[in-house]
């Protein structure tokens, strides 16, 4: 890939990026937005090793107070200045190093998490012990429900059911909590950012105690690409 083409594609991340995260705070609202950079401070742990996200940028004032209005907010000088450190803190290039497609998920009444983007088999947890761990830590795990095969765990194929790997982006594929039995398989560990601290509510979060967890095999969604491909006789250079 040519140093052009790489530099198109990584704007067209970002550009995707930016549409996504306006996009998610016009869904959450407005107190979601003014408190995301609280719960992101700039200064961030040691293991953080890409430096801190730029300040407020008062360049973008004036679209802080359009989007202000936008989400019902009055416009006064505190909402604006936090709308606008949510703007700032979108532009910054170094997100991108959290997740290029973030996808959002609901904890709480008025509070929502970003992660990055799973299966549609996939449900999404939070280890107790790492829940209040700091954010750049990949707390969240992408888990399945375990199976056996004769005896010791056989790695399904990605079309070995006869249904393509599709991502969270689609119709849900979960199996239901109450058939799963408390036995998972790990798929992959991933970030969450963005929210409050994640507790148990009964609703949008459940707490599950004694869950046995096994492995740690993502799916190869390159080769399932190219499955896809070649069952719907695409070329694989279009």
């Amino acid at each position: 890939m040519s140093r052009g083409t790489h530099h198109a594609s990584s704007n067209r991340l970002l550009d995707m990026f930016l549409r996504t995260m306006v996009a998610f705070a016009l869904d959450n609202g407005l107190a979601w937005v003014t408190r995301f950079c609280t719960v992101m401070p700039d200064d961030w742990e040691s293991s953080w090793s890409w430096g801190n996200f730029r300040g407020y940028d008062e360049r973008l004032t004036e679209a802080g107070v359009d989007l202000t209005i936008c989400l019902g907010g009055t416009g006064d000088s505190t909402q604006v200045e936090a709308v606008v450190q949510y703007l700032s803190r979108i532009l910054d290039s170094r997100m991108k190093f959290l997740t290029t497609s973030p996808r959002r998920m609901q904890v709480a009444e008025d509070d929502w998490c970003l992660t990055a983007l799973a299966s549609n088999r996939s449900w999404i947890a939070v280890p107790g012990a790492a829940a209040d761990l700091a954010y750049p830590t990949k707390r969240a795990w992408v888990l399945e429900p375990f199976e056996f095969v004769d005896g010791p765990e056989k790695l399904e194929k990605v079309y070995e059911s006869g249904a393509p790997l599709l991502s969270s982006d689609h119709e849900p594929a979960r199996t239901p909590l109450e058939l799963i039995g408390g036995s998972w398989r790990l798929r992959k560990r991933q970030v969450v950012y963005g929210c409050q601290n994640i507790v148990a509510d009964g609703v949008h979060v459940l707490r599950l105690p004694r869950q046995r967890v096994y492995g740690a095999e993502d799916y190869d969604w390159e080769a399932s690409q190219g499955v896809q491909r070649e069952d719907f006789g695409q070329d694989s250079g279009s």
